[in-house]
């Protein structure tokens, strides 16, 4: 019994490492451009390796997220990127002009567009995204209705990005546990949502029986 936990927790601690690695090379060969789409893919595989009961291929079933709206997925992070830029700037003029109350509303605003990404991309991967409209609607409330979680979340990413700037080797594995971790985080809060539209799909079925 205690070898066959022991099997899984190298089994789990090992893919997650090759997730990471997946993850950075897609981000580096794409010159940071892909992001977007590895972020996503980095959920969706996270999110089915949660499920221990699923068979999971790591390779395969992150480059079939990847390849699934890559345009959606580039096209938010590159607005992100933009959007990112431009609170930078906007925190610089602040600093630079001693302008407090700015200075505070860029932080508080850069915090709500990192909290909004890291809902909106497991969104897109593990639910039907359809248009960019509902995409953001759907992300937000759930981001919204969920202020507990999303602390964690952020605490979680810091600890993260801090463990980098300690140790820069961490990056082999902090992202994969960083994975790891917002899948824990997400899975009760989409649970219901997967649920809800099983039972919508099977009672389509049954119409369509009838």
């Amino acid at each position: 019994m205690h070898q066959g936990a022991f099997k899984e927790c190298y089994r789990q601690v090992m893919d997650h490492v090759l997730l990471n690695m997946i993850f950075l090379v897609c981000v580096l060969l794409g010159a940071g451009i892909t992001f977007g789409a590895a972020f996503k893919s980095l959920h969706y595989v996270a999110y089915k390796l949660a499920d221990k009961e699923r068979h999971v291929a790591v390779f395969h079933d992150f480059w079939v997220a990847f390849k699934d709206d890559f345009f959606k997925s580039t096209l938010i992070w590159l607005a992100a990127v933009g959007t990112g830029f431009l609170l930078a700037l906007s925190f610089y003029i602040a600093f630079t002009n001693h302008q407090l109350i700015l200075m505070i509303s860029v932080i508080v605003t850069g915090t709500i567009l990192i909290l909004f990404l890291l809902y909106l991309y497991p969104v897109m991967a593990i639910f039907q995204s359809g248009s960019l409209r509902a995409l953001f609607r759907n992300s937000f409330l759930i981001f919204a209705k969920n202020p507990v979680v999303s602390f964690f979340m952020l605490g979680s990413l810091a600890a993260v990005v801090c463990l980098f700037i300690l140790f820069e080797g961490t990056i082999l594995v902090s992202i994969g546990l960083f994975a790891w971790l917002e899948a824990r985080y997400l899975k009760p809060l989409f649970q219901p949502y997967i649920e809800a539209l099983e039972s919508e799909t099977s009672i389509l079925n049954e119409e369509d029986i009838r």
